[in-house]
């Protein structure tokens, strides 16, 4: 069997290709830059290139046909989402020579379209967060007066599915208020019908990784997310393989049979530990970033897939082992990087790590530094991959290190730049010669009239005066 493995570039599409590799399969890898770690891989049998979707997914299309055409595997394992929806856009080409290890077209618009997912999943009786959509940024807020703040936004699915097309370019937002809502929505409004307005919720991610056949469940593989990127949700940076708890199988089960769905899935959930309950968030249509954690605990995700798709018979399925982690150190360091240099408040606070203070941060990230756990891409059966990522890391602390000295050179450059000017001296002066007043005193006889704006001295017979005994006698 031949498969063609694309996302090379991408950490799940490395543990596609080795667990494939593991399994005996010839595998020929394809990704959209030259560095891919899938290519320094030694699994591969051919490593070749197409153009980025996000350059031009009409050309992505074109290029993998064309590799289709030289390569001609049996099975074309598309990894990621915006991969996926471009290949199933395509999907008469493709499986005209092979075969496209995706689910039907309409099961798989189910699932990219979150609206779609969530009603769906609420008519089954399963909790979901509370959410709202609308036509008009009017109807949106009269809808959002239900919810409890804070509240989410975030795009109905990914913008290159035609049913759902969009030009957001967020994954999510957050208000606080329905004042900051409307603030938020207001430049929104061309793209408002393909926004979801949800409560955020609280707890930790928890997952469950599915193979099925037409709705029957052929092996779950469940663990949780211990920290993501970014933090206050995202994709799983640090995980745990955990025991399956019998609710989250049961909702898992029931979803998927519901749907009748064929292939890989993951199912994610939302588990709040003080209250003991499970809230389901979506269902994602690509091989998980548990992948390849699910290999170290005893399951081959990649490996029962391509046995489903291409008609041979399925491997046993054992218990898988419980406690095993894994981290993928540069997204650990991004979502470092993102939870130290954003201002607080980040998010809401019912979500994870929304006020978590930048000693706990650090403190945290360097104690997983010293537990174990599993690297996604270091392996020392496989080296070559880790001096990829080798270099993406010191990229990534170069670019730290220079944004850091950057900055501070900047704030000296514009402190050295300042004219310097000198303080004021106040020199003391002598004091200001008083000059004597001269009091004027009214003399016997007279006293002090005023007239309409005049104001001077007038004289007055008073008694005993001469003037007041003649005026008498005249009288």
């Amino acid at each position: 069997m031949r498969v063609l493995v694309t996302g090379a570039e991408t950490p799940e599409g490395l543990a596609v290709i080795r667990a494939l590799a593991q399994a005996g399969i010839d595998v020929v890898a394809a990704g959209d830059r030259r560095l891919s770690m899938g290519f320094a891989s030694r699994y591969p049998r051919a490593r070749l290139r197409y153009t980025p979707v996000s350059v031009s997914p009409r050309r992505a299309a074109e290029d993998i046909v064309d590799i289709i055409d030289r390569t001609n595997p049996d099975l074309v394992v598309p990894v990621g989402e915006d991969l996926l929806v471009t290949l199933n856009e395509t999907r008469r080409r493709v499986t005209r020579h092979t075969i496209l290890a995706a689910p039907p077209a309409e099961v798989l618009g189910r699932a990219l379209d979150r609206a779609k997912t969530l009603t769906l999943v609420r008519h089954l009786g399963i909790p979901t967060p509370k959410w709202v959509q609308g036509e008009s940024l009017t109807e949106v807020l009269e809808g959002a007066e239900q919810l409890r703040f804070p509240v989410s936004i975030q795009p109905r699915g990914p913008g290159l599915y035609r049913p759902i097309a969009h030009t957001l370019d967020f994954s999510v937002r957050y208000a606080e208020s329905l004042g900051a809502l409307a603030r938020m929505l207001g430049p929104l409004q061309r793209d408002l019908r393909m926004l979801l307005i949800q409560e955020c919720l609280t707890g930790v991610g928890h997952c469950v990784s599915a193979v099925c056949d037409q709705g029957q469940v052929v092996a779950l593989f469940p663990c949780e997310w211990e920290r993501e990127f970014p933090l206050t949700g995202g994709v799983s940076v640090v995980r745990r393989s955990i025991p399956l708890d019998p609710r989250l199988e049961s909702i898992t089960r029931r979803v998927l049979e519901a749907w009748a769905w064929h292939g890989v899935a993951m199912v994610e959930f939302r588990y709040d530990r003080r209250d003991d309950e499970y809230t389901f968030v979506g269902v994602s249509t690509r091989f998980p970033t548990s992948t390849a954690l699910a290999l170290e605990a005893g399951i081959n995700l990649p490996h029962l897939a391509a046995c489903l798709y291409t008609g041979k018979q399925l491997p046993a399925v054992r218990p898988h082992r419980v406690g095993v982690r894994e981290r993928w150190l540069r997204g650990d360091l991004l979502a470092l990087r993102d939870g130290l240099s954003r201002p607080k408040p980040r998010a809401p606070a019912q979500v994870p790590y929304a006020r978590t203070t930048s000693f706990s941060l650090w403190g945290t990230f360097l104690k997983d530094l010293f537990r174990m756990a599993w690297s996604s891409e270091f392996r020392f059966s496989d080296p070559g991959p880790a001096l990829v990522e080798l270099g993406g890391l010191t990229r990534l602390i170069g670019g730290w290190i220079r944004d850091g000295v950057g900055g501070s050179l900047k704030q000296f450059g514009s402190w050295a730049l300042t004219p310097r000017v000198p303080p004021l001296e106040l020199k003391r002066q002598p004091p200001l010669p008083v000059q004597p007043r001269e009091e004027r005193v009214v003399p016997s006889g007279f006293e002090v009239g005023e007239k309409v704006g005049v104001v001077g001295f007038e004289e007055h017979p008073r008694p005993g005066s001469g003037e007041f005994a003649l005026s008498g006698r005249e009288g």
